[in-house]
């Protein structure tokens, strides 16, 4: 466990690094390292970009931006690590600016530190209060090149090469996101107190955990009859067909098991708190 005082909002892994994290926190993101030696394992914490206290708007060199609430973080999966661990010179982290309703991304440089940041374009809409965000990872999609964004009361899909935005309209208010191998995208639901797939294709959507009635509370068992009392964040670990969610309100992380191989068809996921925080 590592112990912080900054009030993490998101958390995103170095994919050149594997003792590197990026934590957005309000208008600031930090970069959280590991260091080692014969006996001792420290954890330090920089600031990358920007600065808690200081909320608004600017693009521009590293030393000049200013962010508003950074609610999600991902890198470009294009990014690979290099021999040296410093990462590939294409290597791009973006973020959703909740305050500021735009995607954001820091462009690094030499020494693994951020040179500047700027505003993604997006063309056809606009993402209220984006909070959430994640990488297409549907074999059909060339790497890196499809942005998913939970904003409100949609998911908005961001062609990054031709910079064309889609906004899907949901019936359910998106927390976060991640993707299937599948293209499917799962997402959390706070005020729905549930945990839901929606197809990009067909734009259906399912609830995957959470008893119907959309009531809040705490139960484990067949997934559709669990309750959640505040479902955040969540990862798919699809070599073991899980779905990790955290339920904020409860201090647990849930794990819904999926007994199927596609995220598009699943017969009776269960849901179970198997680690308690």
């Amino acid at each position: 466990m590592v112990d912080t005082p900054l009030n993490v909002g998101s958390l995103c892994a170095d994919p050149a690094r594997s003792d590197t994290f990026y934590i957005g926190a309000r208008s600031a993101i930090f970069c959280l390292s590991r260091t080692s030696s014969t006996a001792v394992l420290r954890w330090t914490t920089i600031c990358a970009v920007g600065e808690p206290r200081v909320s608004g708007f600017a693009d521009g060199p590293v030393q000049n931006a200013v962010l508003g609430d950074v609610r999600g973080l991902a890198f470009r999966p294009t990014a690979t690590a290099t021999a040296t661990g410093t990462g590939s010179a294409n290597d791009l982290l973006y973020f959703a600016d909740y305050e500021n309703h735009r995607i954001r991304r820091c462009n690094f440089g030499a020494e693994r530190a951020v040179q500047s940041v700027e505003t993604v374009i997006a063309r056809g809409g606009s993402i209220e209060c984006p909070q959430s965000l994640v990488f297409d990872r549907s074999p059909s999609t060339p790497t890196g090149s499809v942005l998913y964004v939970a904003g409100r009361g949609v998911i908005c899909r961001l062609d990054l090469e031709s910079s064309v935005l889609t906004v899907m309209p949901l019936d359910v208010q998106p927390e976060a996101i991640d993707c299937a191998p599948t293209g499917v995208i799962v997402f959390t639901s706070y005020n729905k107190y549930g945990v839901f797939a929606f197809d990009p294709l067909t734009r259906a959507v399912r609830r995957l955990a959470g008893a119907a009635d959309g009531a809040m509370g705490y139960s484990d068992g067949p997934a559709l009859k669990s309750r959640f009392a505040g479902p955040s964040e969540l990862v798919i670990d699809a070599t073991s067909r899980s779905i990790y969610v955290c339920d904020r309100s409860t201090h647990c992380i849930r794990q819904i098991t999926i007994p199927h191989t596609s995220f598009l068809t699943i017969p009776d996921p269960y849901c179970s708190s198997n680690y308690e925080l």
